[in-house]
């Protein structure tokens, strides 16, 4: 494989925990991979950026066949510690579908606190839904210092 920076290396390693490995995809995504395949099993992002509040919000997929293996939380995880350590934000936020269980306990295990419900926030297929707020400041999250190498030529 052609290496495209001396950062590539950094970029490719596998999150301590060993269960994925994360690779960058685009400026605010991480590609969610098997750590023996390297095959792409998901995605984990930050989107809506506030820059001058210091808020984004994050949202996560992991292909159906391979949930309920701690890649979402370790690929959400390591996002997080890359928003609040090396961006500097200060609050993240995640909308999440009320019927959408395991997510929902997911950011509750990471620290997220419920803040409400959001009443017909999202239009899809011509069909409102509720989504439900939660929110994590960065004075709510202790850091693990590991992630930043993932994106090592980017700053807020």
């Amino acid at each position: 494989m052609e290496r495209t920076s001396p950062h590539q290396a950094d970029r490719d390693r596998a999150h301590p925990a060993q269960i994925c490995r994360l690779h960058p995809v685009l400026p605010s995504a991480l590609a969610v991979a098997d750590i023996e395949t390297d095959r792409c099993l998901g995605l984990v992002s930050y989107h809506d950026g506030h820059i001058r509040n210091k808020r984004a919000a994050i949202g996560y997929f992991i292909n159906p066949a391979y949930q309920s293996r701690g890649m979402a939380t370790e690929a959400v995880s390591a996002m997080l510690d890359f928003c609040f350590d090396h961006l500097g934000l200060h609050r993240l936020q995640a909308f999440i579908d009320p019927n959408n269980t395991p997510s929902r306990k997911l950011v509750e295990k990471l620290g997220f606190g419920r803040e409400g419900l959001l009443r017909d926030h999202l239009r899809v297929g011509g069909i409102w839904r509720d989504e439900i707020l939660y929110a994590l400041l960065r004075t709510g999250r202790s850091s693990s210092a590991a992630v930043p190498a993932l994106f090592p030529d980017r700053a807020l």
